[in-house]
């Protein structure tokens, strides 16, 4: 019985944030769930049955479709579109600078701790898989004045996009220019600096390409 009037309580003060936020100018569809400390700023668009976790923050022009997941103290900052059941995960960092966006297709898992940044444009398709501590982004800072920090030179940016079904091991890394192809694996720790074509397995630092997906490895999949 007391887990009955606990999740009750919950559902009620769920429903009162969510009043409030349409109180303050976020859009959002019926059926939103909010956890604790949730941060999210006017002119946010919230689809059906999104849920957002404890201590997330949202804010800029940022979409969200129908029954995404952000999940706790992640953040999301800019002018993103997410798609229908993507899953933001844990802690997990996306933001663009004023001037660009990042499109986050459906059915994507971006994982705990990922950084995912754009100076111009980061396309991310649909039912992409990143494991924990991805980081992509379309800029890099130039360095060529040497009587002076770095941190005063201008950037430069070239739009990164990663092809439907992908899968980016733990602690990969997407530089500037990169086009990674559809049903591309990258394993674990790879940086990669340049375009890999659809279907390609690769590896190392910078990242090469070790082999191509066949039928054979969906065969294997499907009896193990």
């Amino acid at each position: 019985m007391l887990s009955t009037i606990a999740r009750q309580l919950e559902d009620l003060r769920s429903t009162c944030v969510g009043l409030w936020l349409r109180l303050n100018g976020v859009d959002m569809g019926p059926g939103c769930r909010f956890g604790r400390r949730v941060k999210v700023a006017r002119g946010v668009v919230l689809g059906q049955g999104v849920s957002l976790q404890d201590g997330c923050e949202i804010h800029g022009r940022v979409r969200l479709g129908d029954r995404a997941v952000v999940q706790k103290c992640a953040e999301i900052a800019g002018h993103i579109d997410v798609g229908v059941e993507t899953v933001i995960g844990s802690y997990a960092f996306v933001s663009t600078m004023p001037q660009a966006h990042i499109r986050i297709g459906a059915r994507v898992l971006v994982n705990s701790f990922n950084v995912i940044g754009a100076g111009e444009q980061v396309v991310i398709e649909d039912d992409c898989i990143f494991a924990p501590y991805v980081q992509i982004t379309d800029s890099t800072h130039r360095f060529e004045h040497i009587e002076d920090s770095p941190r005063h030179d201008a950037g430069t940016s070239s739009p990164v996009a990663i092809g439907r079904g992908s899968w980016l091991g733990s602690g990969v890394k997407v530089l500037m220019g990169v086009q990674v192809g559809d049903g591309v694996v990258v394993g674990a720790g790879a940086v990669v600096n340049k375009s890999l074509p659809a279907m390609s397995v690769a590896v190392g630092m910078p990242a090469v390409v070790v082999r191509m997906r066949t039928a054979r490895d969906q065969k294997e999949t499907e009896t193990a």
